[in-house]
């Protein structure tokens, strides 16, 4: 290719730009600076190298009044580009020789050859090989045809050694081996040293003072990490006022929580929470998770529920869940429950003498998260699906009702979190769920229960019975400080109760909040306005809510 250049004498802005080539003339009605000049003919000469023209340049330009004309010698125009290797080589690594020669196919532009050389460096960068080199040699050019020899030269092959801690944890090693996919022995990965920092943020009682680096000695490859230990130990609370339709008096509702974090240095969970959501009705939560049993890629959690409604029923949920790391922050899990009811009150609403179920479902689930866990996140998605099935038994005289049903328990949720200023995000949720029962054995106690602080802001702690519903939210979050922010929320709803009304209500609520840390703890203070069908929106019936959390 011939460069341009532009001489003292012309001008030094030009009104029309005129780009002449063997296809056709392009006029550009514009005002263009003398230093700006060759950057407009070399960005117009690589469109054409990346439809094909590799051997475009510019032979001469000349100007003529406040015009300069630029002429494009575009060559010949090439349909076909051919890479081949050694076949020593790819006796070795053919499934990268076929990646490459695919990734050409049919595209002769130069994006194929940038695309060719991610794959080359992805490869090699994730199968041991960080010191690789590659060359594109012996070139040949013939009509319509580009081919050329891709020589790879690995080198030598690195494995993890150890990890290397900067400062004193008491996190077990084996532990954070199996948290960070980088194990004794295991091959060279650049990708797990990239996301080391996202995994550790992520366990919610460790982080990362100072970036990762890696130290290569012969073919062994030592990661240095210096990791500070936050406190594992979690109180939280909640208050707030329930007014009494019928005393006209306010009841005191809230809830606590324990939560032990890291339990002997292993990453072992342990959480206790109690809620009082309305007068008389109780929900108590046990949960213990294990992450990488025995080493293993797999981890487990035991669920265990009892939540009584007033005087109507009391159900027991256990639940045994187990997680298996299928890829880059991407789990599936399988579960089993076996969840039993007695009913009181609502019992005789069926039959005089029905007592209860009992219902035993098996399970399967996915869940993606790149969210992370930090007090502000600033972006990244979430998405959780979750089935459940199996035979459900009612205890006691059922008169009109099946003795024995199949019962359906199916769950999708969706976050999305997307910063558009240095101190601003949008945050976004969508949640869904479906109960279905093949012979319409649906009681009133199976019912889920959304409302309150964690779904549907605006409405008392678990104030809907439904059977199907989908609740959305967004939130605007503005950080006025490292470790605080203001929101302004609104959620929306759509439900349905099949044994209930079987109509559909849209509930919706708005409110704003302020979520601050202090040295007490980190404090949630939101305000909230909910309208349903059986609800008008107005200051008698707003909710305003209190949590702190604290560590120890």
């Amino acid at each position: 290719m011939i460069s341009c250049f532009i001489f003292a004498q012309e001008l030094e802005r030009y009104h029309y730009i005129k780009l002449v080539d063997s296809v056709a003339t392009h006029v550009s009605k514009r005002n263009i600076d003398k230093s700006e000049v060759n950057v407009f003919i070399q960005n117009n000469i690589n469109t054409y190298k990346f439809s094909g023209y590799w051997l475009a340049g510019c032979d001469s330009i000349k100007t003529i009044g406040d015009t300069l004309i630029a002429y494009i010698h575009l060559g010949e125009k090439f349909r076909r580009f051919e890479i081949y290797f050694n076949d020593s080589f790819c006796e070795v690594y053919p499934r990268l020789c076929k990646s490459v020669i695919w990734t050409i196919k049919d595209d002769i532009s130069a994006f194929a050859i940038t695309r060719v050389n991610k794959k080359i460096e992805r490869f090699f960068q994730t199968t041991g090989h960080p010191f690789f080199s590659y060359v594109y040699d012996s070139i040949s050019i013939t009509k319509e045809r580009v081919k050329v020899e891709l020589n790879i030269y690995p080198f030598l092959l690195i494995r993890f050694d150890s990890l290397v801690f900067d400062s004193p944890s008491r996190t077990q090693n084996k532990y954070l081996q199996n948290l960070l996919g980088i194990k004794e022995g295991s091959v060279y990965n650049q990708s797990r040293i990239q996301d080391i920092t996202n995994r550790i943020e992520s366990t919610g009682f460790l982080e990362v003072v100072s970036e990762p680096y890696v130290v290569y000695k012969f073919d062994k490859a030592f990661v240095h990490i210096d990791l500070k230990e936050r406190k594992s130990m979690l109180i939280s609370g909640l208050v707030g006022y329930l007014p009494d339709q019928n005393t006209k008096k306010n009841s005191l509702v809230g809830e606590a929580s324990v939560n032990f974090k890291n339990l002997f240095g292993m990453g072992i969970f342990y959480g206790l929470k109690w809620k009082r959501f309305q007068q008389r009705s109780q929900d108590l939560n046990m949960q213990m998770n294990i992450p990488f049993m025995l080493g293993s890629p797999i981890g487990g959690t035991f669920d265990l529920n009892f939540l009584k409604q007033d005087t109507s029923f009391v159900n027991v949920n256990r639940k045994l869940k187990f997680d298996f790391l299928v890829g880059k922050n991407l789990n599936a899990s399988f579960s089993y429950q076996y969840y039993t009811s007695v009913l009181n009150s609502i019992g005789k609403e069926y039959s005089n003498s029905l007592r209860g179920n009992n219902t035993n479902q098996y399970g399967l689930g996915l869940n993606y998260n790149t969210v992370g866990i930090r007090f502000f996140p600033i972006g990244g998605s979430a998405f959780t699906l979750e089935g459940a099935i199996g035979e459900k038994m009612l205890r006691g005289e059922t008169d009109s009702l099946a003795r024995f049903s199949t019962q359906f328990n199916g769950l999708f949720a969706l976050n999305k979190i997307l910063r558009i200023s240095p101190t601003s995000v949008f945050a976004m949720r969508m949640e869904g769920r479906l109960l279905w029962n093949n012979r319409r054995v649906i009681l009133i106690n199976d019912l889920y229960r959304p409302g309150g602080i964690n779904d549907l802001r605006g409405f008392n702690e678990k104030n809907f019975f439904s059977d199907k519903y989908i609740v959305s939210s967004v939130e605007y979050r503005k950080l006025i400080s490292r470790e605080s922010y203001l929101v302004t929320f609104v959620d929306f709803g759509l439900l349905r109760s099949l044994n209930i009304d079987n109509t559909l209500h849209a509930p919706i609520g708005i409110g704003v909040g302020t979520v601050f840390k202090s040295s007490l703890g980190i404090f949630k203070v939101f305000y909230s306005l909910g309208k349903s069908k059986d609800q008008d929106l107005n200051i008698q019936s707003s909710k305003i809510h209190f949590a702190l959390t604290n560590e120890f």
